[in-house]
């Protein structure tokens, strides 16, 4: 045969003739064709929050004969080295390593957490007992966080009617982008709401910068109790906030 491609699970056997006899038949083989493969959806890039788990898939199709195909995740922390990737096992971070639907060609990754595992690539080698290994391409995970609050705002004595304002910052750690917003409570703490500015604004529309990581009071008239904390968030990482820090109003005399 020059080429088995398109004949799968073929039957075949030989036939003796003889000028005065009946045809001899012999037992039919069967050919199993591996293959080809190749892949109908590449692993995609994901972006997480650190603590996280998250999956990564992809679909490898198999025209040949069915359970043939073989899968390993690999990993890297350079896809411009080849001799960076490496099969990964199973472990408490790692599953379905090797696993695949024979049915379908979905191959799932599983990680339970991806704290520390930003930047890392994930690929697919995939092959068969015959036909040689060929690779997915390779998905880029994103580790977003952890997020620090690295400067808590502070409590601010005035008298009524001056301007104050309250500062804080954090950390947003491997990677990501923070979207910052001031609250406001009235309640010690119980309740917050988010701040907006200009006309029709919280509280008469004194405050600016409530989304950025300085709150400005313009005119503390009228705010006793009030209670400020900053919301950072990013992408996926879901909120963190500040300790509260409030504004203590003598006045007016």
């Amino acid at each position: 045969m020059t080429g088995v491609s398109g004949i799968h699970n073929r039957r075949f056997r030989a036939v003796a003739n003889a000028t005065d006899c009946n045809s001899v038949y012999s037992n039919y083989a069967i050919l199993s064709v591996q293959g080809p493969l190749s892949v109908d959806a590449h692993p995609q890039p994901v972006t997480e929050c650190s603590g996280n788990a998250t999956t990564i898939s992809a679909d490898i199709n198999n025209p040949g004969l069915l359970g043939s195909m073989i899968v390993n995740w690999q990993v890297s922390i350079d896809t411009t080295n080849p001799a960076g990737w490496a099969n990964l096992p199973n472990n408490t971070i790692y599953n379905g390593t090797s696993a695949v639907n024979q049915s379908n060609g979905v191959t799932t990754l599983s990680i339970s957490n991806v704290a520390g595992l930003h930047g890392r690539f994930y690929r697919v080698a995939y092959r068969t007992s015959t036909c040689g290994v060929q690779y997915t391409y390779a998905a880029w995970l994103i580790v977003e966080g952890p997020i620090t609050v690295t400067a808590q705002p502070s409590d601010v004595d005035l008298c009524s009617g001056d301007a104050a304002s309250f500062t804080a910052t954090a950390d947003v750690g491997t990677a990501g982008t923070f979207a910052y917003q001031w609250q406001v409570s009235s309640d010690n703490g119980t309740n917050w709401t988010d701040i907006t500015s200009g006309v029709g604004g919280t509280d008469g529309g004194v405050y600016t910068g409530e989304t950025t990581t300085t709150l400005n009071v313009s005119n503390s008239t009228g705010l006793y109790s009030r209670c400020y904390r900053l919301e950072f968030t990013t992408g996926q990482c879901n909120a963190v906030y500040t300790n509260r820090a409030c504004l203590n109003i003598d006045g007016p005399l």
